[in-house]
C-alpha cells in the first residue's frame, strides 16, 4: 500500500512538472503573438503547477517569466517586485544555474524601466 501511495505521489509530481513546463512554452508563444493576457494566464497556471510539484525552482522560474510579461505592459515596479519575490522565495533551494539566472533577470527588468 505504501509503495503504491509513493508511486501515485511521484506520478502526480511528474504531471505537475510537465504542466509547469507546458505553461512556460504556451506563455512565451502567447507573448510572442502579442497576447499579454493569455501569457499571464499561462504563467499563473505554471505557478500553480509548480506549487503542486513542490518545486521551488519551477516556481521561481515561472515567477520571473511572469515578470517579463509585466515589462511588456510597462509595469516595471510590479515586475521588479515579482523577480525579487522569486529570488527570496527560492532561497538556496534551487540549482546554482537557476540562481545565477535570477540576478540578470532582475537587471533586465530594471533596464526595461529605462
Amino acid at each position: 500500500m505504501v509503495a503504491g501511495s509513493l508511486l501515485r505521489l511521484n506520478g502526480e509530481r511528474v504531471v505537475a512538472v510537465g504542466q509547469t513546463r507546458v505553461g512556460f512554452v504556451a506563455a512565451w508563444v502567447a507573448l510572442d503573438l502579442g497576447n499579454v493576457e493569455t501569457a499571464w494566464v499561462h504563467h499563473e497556471s505554471a505557478r500553480v503547477a509548480a506549487r503542486e510539484a513542490d518545486s521551488h525552482a519551477l516556481l521561481a522560474h515561472a515567477m520571473v517569466q511572469q515578470a517579463f510579461v509585466l515589462t511588456e505592459v510597462n509595469e516595471t515596479a510590479g515586475a521588479t517586485d515579482l523577480v525579487r519575490e522569486a529570488r527570496a522565495s527560492a532561497g538556496t533551494s534551487i540549482p546554482p544555474r537557476l540562481a545565477a539566472w535570477l540576478w540578470p533577470s532582475e537587471g533586465e527588468v530594471l533596464a526595461s524601466a529605462g
